[in-house]
């Protein structure tokens, strides 16, 4: 919850009015966020403009972790704001009441390295 409540704030450097001349406005006019959680799976979240809600995709073999999504992963977080809140009010309604104590950190975290390694930025996501 509180993960998501801080990424909400960052969200918020992206606001409209935001003017990369201006030293007083805070963070880079050119980005792309993507979300994942992880238990003993890694869920990579669909965040393309124009779906109903964000889309969970389970990735499972954490011994060759892999990105499930070409498109819809990283996007830009001022054109899908609306879609990233609505996927940070439900990750703590879907995870709260896990009991799993697995973690696949470590593929998460080579999932995330070769979804950086393929990215290909785009202001206009």
């Amino acid at each position: 919850m509180q993960t998501c409540d801080a990424i909400r704030g960052i969200l918020d450097a992206f606001a409209p009015g935001f003017s990369p001349d201006d030293p007083q406005s805070a963070g880079p006019t050119m980005c792309q966020i993507g979300i994942m959680t992880y238990d003993r799976s890694i869920q990579f979240y669909n965040l393309a403009k124009g779906l109903d809600q964000p889309q969970m995709m389970v990735v499972g073999d954490i011994e060759d972790p892999f990105v499930p999504l070409q498109n819809g992963f990283l996007v830009n977080p001022t054109a899908n704001r609306e879609i990233i809140l609505q996927l940070l009010d439900q990750i703590p309604i879907i995870f709260k009441d896990s009991k799993i104590n697995e973690s696949a950190m470590g593929s998460a975290a080579t999932a995330a390295s070769i979804a950086l390694v393929n990215i290909q930025f785009s202001p206009h996501y």
